[in-house]
């Protein structure tokens, strides 16, 4: 391994100038993915970045190659929505299209922009000038603007398009899968606005803007981007090919390639294949066409939907669902409908009341097969659990496109509504009623909750404060403003220093606010861990052990 530091300028031709140093070690060779690993300390980000390079299987002598850059949906590479460059290894791509192919982390979540204040979140100067030029300098790389190529999806998808649209001198092509592309300035969503730090200095990067102000730059020659999918952004992908259209960018679309909203779900492979092909072999769209997905003038080839589990919402294990059904249930009715499942403990007898778990899921258990919230709370109900703490458990389950408060589209902490939502305020009535009916222990009912569940569990100690013994939320947050109203209760909040989904710092923010009230509040940020942060919490002992220890006076 190798150790340098070089000057930026000297990388590659016609690089701006730049900070001069950058620290770069390697590349080794990590043989179980397949790459050779760069370590880059930057003047651009805020630590230490991982480059890594995929290269064909043969390298043939005096050849030069495309560079197909992966650009990551988080700030690490791998995690809660998967690892694109292994995926595009496993579908051969750097050998059927001859790509060299690249992957980078950052340190924050990337919106492949730049912030106002902060000169430690530059990642488009990143790609520009630390890692397009090592890898020219370093490897067979054609070096031809028009051979660099990008692709990403959601947060990556939009970045995508806008690195092309800011310089399109720079990049030759994009291919962008199911993102945010219809997101502007406006209103920044999805941790966008801890990127960019105000709506002034997003609006230069926003893909719609871009499309405006210097789509005519593409107006000439075959289409550059390629526009794709719909999982959680068709709306989106379908407004954004009508705005090219209205500006006249040529480009190839699909608005069919549906697959789950994560890099391994299969969409990969189809999407090179469109993005990849000849210009001869497609039709670029150049006017409304007869369907959503006709612009392409072919169907992707078929793959199947990969099998894997999402990595923060592994599937129900089918060998609980017997055990879950056989539990108690309804459904609420108003103010909003709300399927809920109840485990009641054996034990429990008016002579001996225990205590009662309010269980509130994510975002991935929504729905209303009334079993997937009551899984993911496995570990308050289990037998093992029982046998040491038993409780009640009651899980409602929220419906597809709801919350359990009302969340700001960042993901960040908020001043509260004073009315609760329609589900928070349905699932409240649903544990009147089983406070009412069963025999809990009124002085022992604890609420806990991870992801939009871990907003819900803030939100709710601020509904009832006097009702809770304790509070668990999991990788959430909510109205700092509301914290001295349940100050008396027991907290002990729960997040991943990683967590690109919902930035820790929300977690932060409601204990700094609890304690400045004069609570004693406990805090865990588990390092090394992304928005998963609620397994190791659930599975925590010591936990259990605090958990049921608590009482209220």
């Amino acid at each position: 391994m190798m150790a340098f530091v070089i000057g930026l300028a000297m990388l590659a031709a016609g690089a701006e100038a730049a900070e001069p140093e950058v620290k770069i070690e390697g590349p080794v060779d990590d043989a179980a993915k397949g790459v050779k690993v760069f370590r880059i300390d930057s003047p651009y980000l805020g630590r230490t970045s991982t480059v890594e390079v995929l290269l064909p299987d043969s390298i043939e002598a005096g050849r030069t190659y495309r560079t197909l850059y992966v650009l990551p949906v988080e700030g690490g590479i791998g995690g809660r929505y998967g690892d694109g460059l292994a995926e595009v290894r496993r579908a051969d791509a750097h050998n059927r299209h001859g790509l060299i192919c690249v992957t980078m982390s950052f340190d924050t979540v990337p919106w492949y922009g730049a912030h106002a204040t902060n000169p430690r979140i530059r990642h488009e100067d990143f790609i520009k000038r630390v890692v397009v030029p090592l890898v020219e300098s370093r490897f067979p790389a054609s070096g031809k603007p028009a051979d660099r190529l990008l692709i990403g999806f959601s947060k990556s998808g939009w970045g995508a398009v806008s690195l092309l649209l800011r310089d399109p001198a720079f990049f030759g092509a994009v291919c962008s899968w199911d993102a945010p592309l219809m997101m502007t300035e406006a209103k920044l969503g999805y941790a966008s606005k801890h990127h960019f730090g105000t709506p002034e200095q997003a609006a230069p990067y926003v893909p719609v803007n871009l499309v405006k102000q210097r789509g005519g730059e593409l107006a000439k020659g075959p289409p550059r981007l390629t526009i794709l999918g719909k999982s959680t952004f068709g709306g989106d992908t379908r407004k954004f090919h009508s705005l090219l259209e209205a500006h006249g960018v040529p480009h190839r679309y699909d608005n069919e390639l549906t697959f789950r909203h994560h890099w391994e779900s299969g969409w990969v492979p189809n999407a090179l294949e469109i993005f990849l092909a000849p210009a001869a072999a497609t039709q670029p769209s150049s006017g409304p066409p007869a369907d959503d997905a006709a612009s392409t003038g072919r169907r992707p080839r078929e793959v199947a939907p990969a099998k894997r589990a999402d990595p923060d919402y592994p599937k129900v294990d089918p060998a609980r669902v017997p055990l879950i059904l056989a539990m108690e249930s309804g459904v609420a009715t108003e103010p909003a409908k709300l399927p809920w499942r109840l485990y009641v403990p054996p034990q429990a007898s008016p002579g001996h009341r225990l205590p009662l778990i309010f269980f509130l899921h994510g975002a991935g258990r929504r729905g209303d097969d009334n079993v997937g919230p009551m899984d993911l709370a496995y570990e308050f109900w289990s037998a093992e659990a029982q046998a040491k703490n038993p409780c009640f458990v009651l899980a409602p389950q929220c419906r597809r496109g709801a919350m359990w408060t009302k969340m700001n589209r960042e993901r960040t902490n908020f001043e509260a509504d004073e009315q609760p939502v329609p589900e928070m305020a349905a699932a409240l009535a649903v544990l009147d009623s089983v406070l009412e009916k069963y025999p809990v222990d009124p002085k022992r009912v604890y609420v806990t909750g991870q992801s939009i569940g871990g907003f819900g569990a803030w939100d709710a100690l601020y509904r009832r404060p006097r009702l809770w013994a304790a509070a668990v939320p999991v990788c959430g947050g909510g109205d700092p403003g509301k914290a001295a109203l349940y100050k008396d209760v027991a907290v002990w909040a729960w997040h991943g220093a990683n967590d690109t989904a919902v930035p820790p710092e929300c977690s932060r923010e409601m204990i700094s606010a609890l304690k400045a009230a004069g609570g004693s509040p406990k805090y865990t940020e588990l390092p090394r861990v992304g928005h998963g942060s609620w397994r190791p919490a659930y599975e925590s002992a010591e936990l259990h052990e605090w958990l049921f220890a608590q009482k209220r006076d």
